[in-house]
């Protein structure tokens, strides 16, 4: 599960790679917080969130899932809040790319500044391009991104 509509990423880790995570439609981060600790049946539900690195915390959850939280203010660099416009309410294209960006920053797939090959993918460079990674953006959107940043 994913989500952002309040700034946190928010989805099972369970030790398999980001890309092979699922992808559940956006909420907001409580109410996924409650569905989860709902359907443990535990008790009490709490939950110590640990934080990893800076905007990144892990918790596991009373089923025993491992969580991650990603706070996208701390994680996005100026630079990347400026070409998405982070934070915005406004756009939803742009919301995803600021969260697919700090997803990657989190994980470390992502490093230094974001190029035009991450945007578009380089399949020279083995790089798999935004518009490929979701069905809600096109290279079309990506272009436009760019061509505002130029």
């Amino acid at each position: 599960m994913r989500l952002d509509s309040v700034g946190a990423g928010f989805y099972p880790h369970q030790g398999q790679a980001p890309s092979a995570l699922p992808d559940v439609g956006a909420t907001s981060f409580s109410a996924a917080l409650s569905a989860a600790q709902s359907s443990s049946g535990a008790p009490g539900g709490e939950w110590t969130w640990t934080e990893s690195a800076d905007g990144i915390s892990h918790a596991i959850g009373p089923d025993g899932r491992a969580w991650r939280k990603i706070d996208f203010d701390k994680v996005l660099t100026p630079e990347d809040k400026l070409l998405t416009g982070w934070p915005t309410n406004h756009d939803a294209k742009a919301q995803e790319i600021a969260m697919f960006i700090a997803m990657d920053r989190a994980d470390g797939y992502l490093k230094g500044p974001v190029t035009q090959d991450y945007l578009l993918g380089n399949s020279a460079k083995g790089l798999v391009g935004l518009a490929d990674r979701s069905p809600n953006l096109s290279r079309l959107d990506l272009n436009r991104l760019i061509q505002q940043q130029a």
